[in-house]
């Protein structure tokens, strides 16, 4: 691994030949992106393939990669290595492929929500509820992210019925730390119980992550006379 902004902005791997080394042979660096979060050729590190000489009598070579450094937060990165387009004959080992991982140095919003709980009368005017999302990290770039409703896990409010769909997409400007969102409810006549509404961040751009408080819950309290049942009298004879 090597972080992104070290200097020099060039990192190393090293090759290792064996079998016949009294021969002078070459072969090819190829650099592709990974599979999991892959760097981006000419972006985030230059194009290959890299050419690699080796002497008569050489076993070890050291090639050196040039890496692109940008201020943008984003995930750590990966490039897969690979050999090829061998001359004289030459072959891979048992250790053909590696993987090499670009660590991000820049620093990355991250997001919570205000509180863990919020509670709104069904009924109260105006018909929406509002939470706040706070943003803390890196403040100094513009980002992005959505808020995401789903039902809760306890007496569910139902999309449509109870409140309007998401997700939400919330925009920080440069410098904002925070972010109020209005959520539409859905009134109804209907007498039920409190109902609650899961509230998550995801679809983060720039490497934004969620902080300590990434979920909250939105109680949406029942406002409508329900029925009420008494006996007439505590005792029958």
């Amino acid at each position: 691994a090597f972080a992104e902004n070290a200097a020099p902005n060039t990192i190393v791997v090293t090759i290792n030949r064996s079998g016949n080394t009294t021969i002078a042979s070459t072969l090819d660096l190829i650099l592709n992106p990974g599979a999991t979060n892959p760097a981006t050729v000419g972006a985030d590190y230059g194009a290959g393939p890299i050419p690699v000489s080796f002497a008569a009598g050489e076993t070890t070579k050291t090639v050196t990669i040039t890496l692109v450094d940008d201020a943008i937060p984003e995930l750590d990165e990966t490039i897969a290595l690979s050999l090829g387009n061998f001359d004289n004959g030459g072959i891979v080992g048992t250790q053909s492929t590696a993987v090499f991982t670009i660590t991000n140095d820049d620093p990355v919003p991250v997001y919570d929500f205000s509180a863990a709980t919020y509670t709104f009368a069904e009924n109260a005017a105006p018909n929406t509820i509002t939470v706040t999302i706070n943003r803390t990290g890196n403040t100094n770039i513009a980002s992005s992210l959505n808020l995401i409703l789903d039902p809760g896990a306890t007496n569910p409010a139902t999309a449509g019925a109870d409140f309007t769909a998401g997700p939400i997409p919330v925009n920080f400007a440069i410098g904002e730390t925070s972010q109020t969102i209005t959520i539409t409810l859905v009134d109804d006549a209907i007498p039920e119980l409190d109902e609650t509404i899961a509230l998550s961040l995801a679809g983060f751009d720039n490497g934004g992550i969620v902080g300590t408080q990434g979920t909250a819950i939105f109680t949406i309290t029942n406002d409508d006379p329900v029925p009420v049942y008494d006996f007439s009298a505590a005792t029958y004879t």
